[in-house]
């Protein structure tokens, strides 16, 4: 299978074989890519400032936010690495927009770091059927958003670890769903569109 960049076919060199990652890496060399990271980067932290809010029943150790749209939109489209920069640096800059509470936890960064690296590797340059965007946000769920975000949670409010695991069990079981039909969606209304602005063919 031919591997393409995202805009110009002659932005790197025509080989057969070039391995995912450094593909993703080199997505960062093209200013037309670097100008569409910019604009998910911006509307990922936006949305991590403004577009959240917490559930009252879980206290401050369940919060629903549409960040994951671009976060996940942006692995898509470059790779795990554009996809790791818009997730980690878009929790700094939520939290300098509109501080939410408490001191700066890097945790949180690590997190949007993983979230954007593991939905680069599960769904870069691969068709988005509702199957692989299910593994994508199960994995991210699975490996980060209840273990990871338990400890810190757990770090900053002194709250019992395994009841917060168990609260986090439960908002994502009820919020993974409606994810992955929400991120699906996009991606299918995107359709014909999407597949001809980055210009290349998904296996």
């Amino acid at each position: 299978m031919l591997q393409f960049s995202v805009f110009s076919k002659n932005a790197e060199p025509k080989t057969t074989q070039t391995p995912l990652l450094k593909n993703s890496v080199y997505e960062l060399k093209n200013v037309k890519s670097l100008a569409i990271i910019g604009m998910l980067l911006a509307v990922a932290a936006v949305l991590g400032a403004f577009a959240n809010f917490s559930l009252a029943l879980f206290g401050n150790t369940a919060k629903i936010s549409l960040k994951f749209l671009p976060i996940t939109l942006g692995a898509y489209l470059f790779g795990p690495v554009p996809g790791a920069l818009i997730g980690a640096l878009s929790d700094v800059l939520s939290f300098f927009l509109v501080p939410q509470g408490g001191a700066y936890n890097p945790g949180f960064t690590l997190n949007g770091l993983l979230v954007g690296a593991i939905s680069g590797f599960v769904l870069y340059r691969r068709k988005p059927t509702i199957i692989r965007v299910f593994v994508c946000f199960l994995l991210t769920t699975l490996l980060v958003e209840i273990p990871l975000s338990a400890l810190w949670l757990t770090i900053m409010y002194d709250l019992p670890f395994w009841a917060t695991v168990t609260g986090r069990c439960i908002t994502r079981g009820i919020l993974l769903p409606c994810e992955v039909a929400v991120t699906f969606a996009l991606f299918k209304s995107l359709g014909i569109g999407l597949q001809q602005l980055i210009n290349k063919k998904a296996p």
